[in-house]
């Protein structure tokens, strides 16, 4: 019997950065990065970081200095939303800048799933997670299979925990996944137009993936939504 490393179980336990208490939150599929571990010297200092992070569910930021750079895609299309929505009265860039995942943003983001690669083909699988995390790529089913179970429980609680406002899914993907977490109910309306579907009941919001040219249209169809909701950050 396989078994995962302690600092697999830490990552699969670590949900996200951000402040989810009443927010807007933000899920996508998984980390666009990957953890270094091709030497030894690289998973001695992944083993470090990563360890930092044991008994946290999620990374909270009191100040720009520890948030860090926020010049990326899914930071800027998650700006551009929440500017829509906030009472700062911020421009998306001044926003991000300024406010974006910042303590008292109410702005939370995630990921599904609990390890990152380059892509989400398999073939981007780092060899070196097999030593790290316990899984080889021809393992990933198992992979799946822990963070399906594990992670999703954790999902429900924390959402449970901390009630947002409202939650953004992004990643066609993985849709399925995203209704098994986060949905009582699949009645729905679909909006081809700006690939996607709103679930008006939960308040969760199913749409295409930041990083791959989200339009403007989508943002604020999706802004649009939020507000008639009452989304207030």
């Amino acid at each position: 019997m396989r078994s995962n490393t302690k600092e697999f179980n830490i990552i699969n336990n670590w949900l996200g950065w951000g402040e989810p208490a009443n927010g807007l939150w933000f899920i996508g599929v998984e980390e666009g990065g990957t953890w270094k571990c091709q030497t030894s010297g690289e998973l001695e200092e992944s083993r470090k970081l990563i360890n930092k992070n044991a008994g946290n569910t999620y990374t909270s930021y009191p100040n720009k200095q520890t948030r860090g750079n926020v010049n990326w895609p899914i930071a800027v299309v998650t700006a551009k939303i929440s500017s829509l929505v906030s009472n700062a009265g911020f421009n998306w860039r001044d926003y991000r800048e300024k406010k974006l995942w910042l303590n008292e943003s109410k702005v939370f983001n995630g990921n599904l799933l609990s390890l990152g690669k380059a892509s989400l083909n398999l073939s981007d699988w780092p060899n070196g997670y097999k030593d790290l995390f316990g899984y080889t790529a021809e393992e990933y089913c198992s992979y799946y299979e822990n963070v399906s179970t594990h992670r999703y429980k954790l999902f429900n609680d924390f959402v449970s925990k901390h009630r947002p406002q409202a939650i953004v899914c992004f990643g066609m993907s993985h849709w399925d996944d995203f209704k098994k977490v986060f949905l009582s109910s699949d009645m729905a309306t679909t909006y081809p137009d700006f690939k996607t579907v709103i679930y008006e009941r939960d308040k969760v919001i199913l749409t295409r993936h930041f990083s791959n040219g989200m339009p403007d249209a989508t943002v604020e169809f999706i802004a649009k939504q939020l507000k008639k909701w009452d989304v207030s950050i």
